[in-house]
């Protein structure tokens, strides 16, 4: 706009000096005075002052619009520039998100075989973290130690263990330190059982929990029968010798 309208004022500044050129032509032809030619021609250097002014002001304003169009443009790539870059990490970040979705789907899977392995497993097994919190449990597990239905962080201290069994706290203490899988088996009323407890790891190595396993050897009908059957022998032994 302030183009355009000194472009019109240079325009009306022209019309004038033409028009007072045009008539002191006029009166010099017609004889003017010295006077009338004098003021017409110091008119008329006014105005071809002031033609001179707005030409340098066009020039200035003409040379600000290139300035600013020269911006423009270097704005426009830039932008032109970061919208390449933010379709670029559009893309990537929706490659990332349908491999985490994938990665997701893997581990929904994992995690429901691993449940489904636990849930359909004949034996009581445990599977405590680092803070002696059981993670995941079998169902002869959840019945052995009467864990609740949210059993889920439950630490080991809570856990409803069966007198004669060893101090499970004591034998996963062990087992992180040393790193190494504890196993021994142990008399009980209900029978002859085994304790093993093994540490699992990340792929560098560090220690991520501990599996801990308790399995019934022999059961104590089974003990029993088998004593009485060796007392019969003994039994039959000595008979024989009475005999002789």
């Amino acid at each position: 706009d302030f183009f355009h309208s000194q472009r019109f004022a240079l325009q009306d500044t022209l019309d004038l000096y033409l028009q007072l050129f045009e008539g002191l032509l006029i009166q010099i032809s017609f004889g003017a005075s010295q006077a009338d030619v004098a003021s017409a021609r110091e008119a008329l250097q006014q105005t071809i002052e002031e033609l001179q002014t707005s030409n340098e002001e066009l020039q200035s304003v003409n040379e600000e619009l290139q300035s600013t169009n020269e911006e423009l443009q270097a704005s426009n790539e830039e932008l032109e520039t970061s919208n390449e870059e933010l379709k670029s990490t559009n893309e990537e970040l929706i490659t990332v998100n349908e491999e985490l979705q994938v990665n997701s789907a893997e581990l929904d899977a994992t995690r429901s075989e691993l449940e489904a392995v636990l849930d359909s497993s004949p034996i009581a097994i445990l599977v405590i973290n680092s803070a002696l919190q059981i993670n995941r449990a079998s169902l002869p597990a959840r019945e052995l130690f009467k864990l609740p239905t949210n059993y889920i962080d439950l630490h080991l201290a809570e856990c409803d263990v069966p007198k004669g069994f060893p101090n499970l706290i004591e034998v996963a203490s062990q087992v992180f330190s040393s790193r190494q899988t504890y196993e021994r088996s142990f008399n009980h009323p209900e029978g002859l059982f085994s304790i093993i407890c093994a540490p699992y790891s990340t792929g560098s190595g560090q220690v991520r929990g501990v599996n801990l396993v308790i399995s019934e050897v022999e059961s104590a009908a089974s003990i029993a029968s088998r004593a009485a059957l060796q007392q019969l022998e003994l039994v039959q032994e000595l008979a024989d010798v009475a005999y002789f």
